[in-house]
């Protein structure tokens, strides 16, 4: 009778052991593509500078941080308040174009953050720079 038992027990320990193995061996193992990384969205944006001021004519690079800088999307656009006084390309280059004052812009594609720089354009006589 012990061994009839012993006997049982051991065939219901290898039956939980093959079920066992069963269901963890039974994962998906459909698509073996890894899964896209989530997406980190874009906080804030900074500029290098706030205020410049060149003679009409001259340019000035300035440089955008988009934070965090593990941001999924980093793009951004950039604009002048009034292109008369101040343009700015797609890379940040402002090129002073007469005497006045200019809002440059860059703002987030992700989330539409924005940052601002002052342009000032000034004439310059006799090494002093004049409003005109």
């Amino acid at each position: 009778m012990k061994t009839e038992q012993n006997f049982l027990i051991m065939r219901q320990f290898l039956m939980f052991l093959i079920f066992t193995g069963m269901l963890l061996g039974c994962g998906d193992k459909g698509d073996p593509t890894p899964p896209k990384p989530a997406k980190v969205a874009v906080k804030s944006i900074k500029l290098d500078k706030t205020e410049i001021t060149k003679v009409v004519g001259e340019t000035e690079q300035l440089t955008a941080t988009v934070l965090p800088s593990n941001a999924t999307n980093k793009a951004v656009t950039w604009s002048s308040s009034d292109d008369a006084v101040a343009t700015v390309d797609e890379n940040g280059k402002v090129t002073a174009k007469k005497v006045g004052t200019a809002k440059v812009t860059v703002t987030t594609k992700d989330g539409n953050k924005t940052a601002t720089c002052s342009v000032t354009g000034k004439t310059k006589q006799n090494g002093n720079y004049q409003k005109s």
